[in-house]
């Protein structure tokens, strides 16, 4: 059954993606961009982050972990890691 709770986050995961003003319909070609981009945990992870900005503090209250959890964990570095080069805007 585990392959159904990771279609179920990267479902979540387009959901938060939609609450964007430009967000993208779901498709299976979303789906499949997303599941290239994060793991199942990290999608999970990702679609609970608040849409606006947000720090680790937040992160971590929206995670319910402590913040050096958060700001340790392997999420933000690999999110920090892959995404860090990516054009503003």
């Amino acid at each position: 059954m585990a392959h159904l709770r990771g279609k179920s986050v990267y479902k979540s995961l387009t959901d938060r993606i939609n609450k964007f003003s430009a967000g993208t319909p779901p498709s299976p070609l979303l789906a499949r961009i997303l599941e290239i981009l994060f793991s199942p945990e990290e999608a999970g992870l990702v679609a609970q982050l608040p849409v606006r900005s947000f720090n680790a503090r937040r992160a971590a209250k929206e995670w319910k972990v402590s913040l050096s959890k958060a700001k340790a964990g392997r999420v933000f570095r690999i999110l920090d890691i892959r995404f860090a080069d990516a054009p503003a805007g």
